[in-house]
């Protein structure tokens, strides 16, 4: 069985190799389903509101974020993509790291975005990622999570950086469980079959939650 530490390695390794090829697909790609998770996310919060993105990749949505009047970091395992924040962003900050161990001190941050990169993670991690997220917001900070409908976990082969990830799915309620038990209240809860999925997966589940 691969180690969570090999599991990590080898999902960085394949980013750090596929981060220009990531990027330019996320720029092709319509972002029009991000609208309305953006706006529900902005409403929670105040103008100039620090916002910790997870899995910021190479910081296409921390762009939308700052256009939104907040204030974004970056968070990612990859080297590589973090250089393409400090290109596309100068004065963004950003740090190495995972959401089940984040280098900061408890809230820190008004908001959390973790578009999409929740579901590299094994499904055991989850619990400890979704505390780590509580433990680094303030108290009724905001959080946004997107994961990948469907059940089971294990590597899949991605044509996009051309080499095999990690993913975990998730069905409806087991996701609004886990929020719950980790002690969000959830404002908003959509699934939906816009957007990309991987092999495996039937469309995406958005939630968004403030902290009890």
């Amino acid at each position: 069985m691969t180690s969570t530490r090999e599991r990590h390695a080898r999902i960085t390794a394949g980013y750090d190799r596929g981060a220009s090829a990531f990027a330019r697909a996320g720029e092709r790609l319509s972002r029009d389903w991000f609208d309305e998770p953006q706006r529900r996310f902005r409403d929670l919060l105040e103008p100039g509101a620090r916002v910790l993105d997870v899995g910021c990749a190479s910081g296409l949505e921390m762009s939308d974020l700052r256009g939104l009047e907040l204030d974004p970091f970056g968070l990612d395992l990859s080297q590589a993509q973090l250089q393409m924040v400090r290109e596309r962003l100068p004065s963004a900050s950003v740090a190495k790291g995972t959401a089940i161990a984040l280098p900061f001190r408890s809230g820190s941050f008004e908001g959390v975005w973790a578009s999409a990169s929740l579901p590299h993670l094994a499904r055991e991690e989850a619990p400890r990622a979704l505390s780590e997220v509580r433990r680094v917001l303030r108290d009724g900070g905001t959080f946004y999570a997107s994961v990948q409908r469907g059940s089971g976990e294990g590597w899949v082969r991605s044509d996009t950086v051309r080499t095999d990830l990690w993913y975990a799915f998730y069905e409806e309620d087991e996701w609004r469980n886990l929020l719950t038990a980790a002690g969000y209240t959830i404002r908003w809860f959509q699934a939906s079959d816009e957007g990309d999925t991987q092999e495996g997966a039937t469309g995406w589940i958005n939630s968004l939650a403030v902290t009890s």
